[in-house]
């Protein structure tokens, strides 16, 4: 089912609510995953975990490889977009690593609140016709929580 949602964001170049929606399904399928991930590590389930994340990465990648750099804006939004799927892919490595739930629990709220961001930037979009910023998204999900630093 993610993998489906994937393929239309990937398939569906459109404007509009759906693919803010699309995306934030996406982004609360990754965060459902390392929510899943953060129980197998309270588990000791180290085989789980690393499915789960694996799918979680999986999804942030797809994303990434789907961004658009034709024009200057595309180009200011992708850098915005790339910096925070490389800083979740970053996080959910060193979660791994460190068999860290903590860690996962901040992954887990930086992507719900992304794609809350995503959400509400559709709904915007829907009435001003795109005027949001994508750092405005990237501002309101707050990705980095304060007491977690991001060296791997």
């Amino acid at each position: 089912m993610v993998y489906d949602k994937l393929k239309s964001y990937r398939d569906n170049k459109i404007n509009g609510l759906g693919i803010f929606e699309i995306v934030a399904s996406l982004l609360d399928a990754a965060s459902s995953n390392i929510r899943s991930a953060k129980i197998a590590i309270q588990n000791n389930d180290i085989p789980k975990r690393a499915e789960e994340s694996q799918k979680a990465i999986t999804i942030l990648s797809g994303l990434h490889d789907t961004l658009l750099k034709n024009s200057p804006q595309q180009k200011e939004a992708s850098k915005v977009l790339e910096d925070y799927y490389k800083t979740m892919n970053d996080l959910i490595v060193r979660m791994n690593a460190r068999n860290d739930a903590e860690t996962g629990e901040a992954i887990e709220q930086g992507l719900k609140k992304f794609a809350k961001a995503w959400r509400d930037m559709g709904k915007e979009h829907l009435k001003s016709q795109g005027n949001s910023s994508p750092q405005d998204i990237v501002n309101a999900s707050n990705p980095k929580p304060s007491n977690i630093t991001f060296s791997v």
